[in-house]
């Protein structure tokens, strides 16, 4: 394999490109053989699910069950025109149970003869007498149901084992992807929030509440689209949608405690650890979990993370530069374990408790201390006009942040007629980091070198708290809502840097030295107030009139100090480099939107006027920040539901982005003295517009998925970097506007089934597009980039026994400049990746994981490629399979490294940082429960026939 692999990466990029694609055609070719095979061969059984008045229903649940023991062999959901299709029936004697919400279930009997298909006489529903919420879901094995606008999910037809997370559940559910970061695709949408039932779950995170909840506590998984409170409340579509997950909990496990804990120890005194405790009584229920290790390994997202540090500043890793007054982290956290070394320590309580019929509070805690290690190597080629230069940089850095972050939110609702939500965070998080850096600059010849070491430390306190109240009044239809947000921010920092430079020219060298404290001080006070008022004009149309007033204060300090002699502590006052700035940002604006609701499409027209009024100064100068704009923000939202599996949505808005403080200070940032920052304060505010196409259809008919979409944003004024290389090629950064900047991306996914195989494939691709301007030397240039990936998978359909997965991935970086061809680059990456799981039993488990990553040489200094491949077997013990003993290896090869290549508007990256390697480590889990027997639902299919 290796001797392959490495003939392949020496072709040229053409060749690769070339055998790609004649391989890709060969797939293609193959896939759709595949398809005509099953429409012309595949056994199966159909039919059409009528109501009384011969009307189709779509969504309706088909499952046919075994006559001798009611277990589900298959099951169906009818299309929009009421069809179904269940293939691969056994031969022998199976019930029919045909279901659909609101009608009573029917059953018949259906015997299947080995290869013959047979056409099901149509099936009449009759309409119940039950209400909707007194419907209730008496089979266990039934795998999906449409419910209204949510799919539900039944989690026993999926096969759960003992011992996993919601996240392994998750991943077998069709329409679901649940990517290695941890984060969650449903029907081709990001899921932005997951709840357990129905109410928050440590925030917003997803992922603490997959990663952390045991699997067979799940009873039911609805996916939906949840509206915002004032949309719920209504019922008007206000478009503010975010895909939701809610995990709905087995009875019994809603009336006392559940859990599990884990703890393994390994070689290189590796370790990991994690537990969960969730309790439920009465109108109280709690959760707890936590977990350490220093396997890279971590129980949330990076943006929970980010959150929970409040957007801490950090310093940044190329040029030492310390960037205290960001509110980006700055840092690589390090989700995978190509990410350097790290050690996580996180755990937290979540609290809610029913205050009565009509409110309820909620309340969680939540601390994270992330220490990460990382040895980083970087080469850069640089665009200069019509020539390149490169840089060799070498970085060994230490990020220590720790955060406690607490949420409440109380809720109060009476009847339908007024809904009030109060809610309030608090976050404190402090951090430290050191980076000592030696880098390296070539232009034909050595130009210049720095070596320079750099620490800070930094704390920061956030408070946001908001609440909403909405009320309807005497006419129905007729709302008032009233919203209220504010947000403190206090931040401050100190630094040290001392940094040494040489600088070549022909014959003669010259050197300085840098040696400074730096100080920074950042308070924010924000609040804003937003007022609407609908009032209904009859059949489904609304005018909705709004206020919105948003007012931001930001004060901040930069000192630097001069350290003239070695040791000295608080140095001399630098008044050229430092200074001071008071900033006030006014938005008001009003608008008016109409809205259109039917029940397969809502229309949203909206037309906001906005006047934005910026005051400041700088203390150090006389320079005047006031600036004031006057914008008009139209919107455009349309949503089309074909039927309860298809749907089309379009966004069209706009908005503005002013500057920021950073980007508008004149004064110098000469942290790095090779890369130095000079803000603008002629900066004028961005205007964008952004268009936003989405199409998704599921069939349960044919087991095919299709999404697509397409997301469009178009700036004018936009605020990018001009860069000034001089002869010692010091570069020098300063933020200007330019007339307009476009970035397209677009994405479309096909999954349908290989029934005469038994395999399900999808086939994928990413498209981004993009358009700007920069400029170097004061020369404007030109830039075009495209990024593509393309994927294919193929897995099993039915994973009772063994789970497998097989895919490669194909990605295409290409960058033009309009100031010279052959400054353009282009480069490939390859992925091809696979993963297997086995059950010998109910006792035995074997897993493996391959992926193996192709980077070719091309633009960079080198090709590599690296193999990774994990294994771990797993024994159940105990009385129901409670304790799980496992031995795991982790990257046998011991090949791993954080290996990242990058085009941005003016240089190519390649970058390379040293990882946790090969690890073995043998592990023990326990799941513990304070409940009695275990129910079960069983159907009586006598009784009903």
């Amino acid at each position: 394999m290796e001797t392959i692999f490495s003939i392949t990466i020496t072709h040229s990029k053409n060749v690769i490109m070339k055998k790609f694609t004649s391989r890709l055609q060969v797939i293609l070719l193959w896939l759709c053989i595949c398809i005509a095979i099953v429409e012309s061969n595949a056994q199966s059984h159909q039919g059409v699910v009528l109501d009384e008045q011969n009307s189709p229903l779509p969504s309706a649940s088909i499952i046919a069950l075994s006559a001798v023991d009611s277990v589900m062999a298959g099951f169906a959901l009818t299309d929009v025109q009421g069809r179904f299709r269940i293939e691969n029936l056994k031969e022998g004697a199976f019930i029919l149970q045909v279901s659909f919400l609101g009608y009573l279930d029917s059953y018949s009997d259906i015997n299947v003869i080995k290869g013959e298909s047979k056409r099901i006489p149509d099936i009449v529903l009759k309409e119940g007498q039950m209400k909707l919420d007194e419907v209730v879901i008496t089979a266990d094995h039934v795998p999906l149901k449409m419910k209204n606008d949510t799919l539900q999910y039944n989690a026993d037809a999926f096969n759960v084992k003992a011992h996993e997370a919601v996240e392994d559940l998750l991943k077998r559910l069709p329409g679901v992807e649940v990517a290695k970061d941890g984060s969650i695709k449903a029907q081709g949408e990001d899921v932005g929030k997951v709840l357990v039932e129905g109410k928050e779950f440590f925030g917003n995170d997803p992922t603490i509440a997959t990663r952390n909840l045991p699997a067979d506590a799940v009873d039911k998984v609805e996916v939906f689209d949840k509206k915002s409170e004032m949309a719920e409340f209504s019922g008007i579509d206000d478009g503010m949608e975010q895909k939701t997950i809610n995990l709905s909990l087995k009875e019994d496990k809603k009336k006392g405690f559940f859990g599990n804990g884990k703890g393994g120890y390994g070689t290189e005194d590796r370790f990991d650890a994690k537990f969960n405790v969730n309790s439920f009584k009465g109108d109280a229920t709690w959760t707890a979990i936590g977990t350490a290790n220093n396997i890279n390994a971590q129980g949330f997202s990076i943006m929970d993370y980010i959150d929970f540090m409040g957007g801490l500043g950090a310093m940044g890793g190329s040029g030492g530069r310390i960037e205290l007054n960001s509110d980006d982290v700055g840092i690589a956290l390090g989700q995978n374990m190509d990410q350097g070394f790290m050690n996580t320590i996180s755990g937290g309580v979540n609290y809610n408790y029913d205050l009565s019929d009509n409110s309820d509070l909620s309340a969680s805690y939540f601390y994270t201390r992330l220490d990460n290690d990382i040895d980083k190597t970087t080469f850069r080629q640089n665009i200069l006009n019509e020539d390149t230069y490169e840089t060799d940089e070498n970085s060994v850095q230490n990020m220590l942040n720790s955060g406690h972050t607490l949420n409440l939110k109380y809720k109060q609702k009476r009847d339908s007629s007024y809904r009030l939500t109060i809610g309030g965070r608090l976050i404190y998080g402090d951090g430290s980091s050191s980076v000592e850096l030696n880098r390296v600059l070539n232009s034909v010849a050595l130009q210049n070198q720095t070596m320079s070491s750099s620490s800070s430390d930094r704390q920061r306190i956030n408070l946001n708290a908001n609440g909403t109240y909405s009320t309807r009044l005497k006419k129905k239809g007729r709302i008032f809502s009233l919203n209220g947000d504010l947000k403190s921010r206090d931040q401050d920092g100190t630094g040290l840097i001392q940094s040494y430079n040489a600088f070549f020219a022909g014959a003669t060298s010259t050197f300085d030295t840098l040696r400074q404290r730096q100080l920074t001080l950042n308070n924010s006070v924000d609040y804003s107030i937003r007022a609407s008022f609908t009032e209904p004009l009859g059949r489904g149309r609304y005018i909705e009139f709004n206020l919105n007033h948003q007012n931001v204060n930001n004060d901040y300090r930069k000192d630097f100090f001069d350290l003239i002699r070695m040791g000295s502590e608080n140095g001399v006052f630098n008044q050229f480099l430092s200074d001071r700035f008071d900033r006030q940002f006014l938005y008001s604006r009003a608008g008016v939107n109409y809205k259109l609701n039917r029940n397969k499409y809502n229309l949203t027209l909206g037309l906001n006027f906005q006047y934005s009024d910026q005051k400041g100064e700088i203390g150090s100068s006389e320079v005047d920040l006031s600036r004031d704009y006057f914008s008009v923000l139209p919107l455009i939202r349309f949503d089309y539901d074909f039927h309860t599996s298809s749907s089309l949505r379009f966004n069209y808005f706009t908005s503005i982005r002013e500057p920021s403080l950073e980007q508008l200070q004149p004064q110098v940032n000469n942290a790095d003295p090779l890369n130095i920052y000079q803000g603008n304060p002629e900066l004028r505010t961005e205007y964008r517009h952004q268009f936003r196409l989405n199409y998704n259809t599921f069939s349960s008919f044919s087991n095919t998925l299709f999404f697509i979409g397409l997301n469009t944003t178009y700036t004018k004024n936009k605020i990018t970097n001009a860069q000034i290389v001089d002869e010692n090629f010091i570069q020098t950064t300063t933020p200007v506007n330019v007339d307009y900047d476009l970035n397209t991306s677009g994405y479309l996914t096909f999954g349908f089934p290989l029934r005469p195989i038994g395999l399900k494939a999808e086939v994928g691709g990413n498209l981004v597009f993009s358009k700007g301007i920069l400029f170097l030397n004061g020369e404007e240039n030109k830039t075009t980039g495209w990024y593509n990936d393309y994927t294919i998978t193929l897995q099993n359909r039915k994973k009772k026994y063994y789970d497998f997965l097989v895919g490669a991935r194909v990605s295409h970086n290409v960058r033009k400049y309009s100031v010279s061809d052959h400054l353009d680059q282009s480069f490939f990456n390859m992925n091809y990746y696979s993963d297997l799981s086995k059950d010998f039993g109910e006792k035995w488990r074997f897993k493996t994981s391959f992926d193996y990553k192709i980077f070719p040489e091309e633009s960079f200094g080198g090709a590599a490629d690296l193999a990774l491949l994990d294994a771990s077997l797993s024994f159940n013990f105990l009385k129901h399979n409670k304790g799980q003993l496992t031995f795991s290896v982790v990257d046998i090869f011991n090949q791993n490294k954080g290996i990242d290549r990058t085009t941005a508007l003016n240089f190519v990256q390649d970058e390379r940082i040293i990882s946790l390697g090969r690890y073995a480590m043998l592990s023990f889990g326990y799941s513990f429960s304070g409940f009695g027997k275990k129910n079960g639902i069983i159907i009586d299919t006598r009784e009903r026939r």
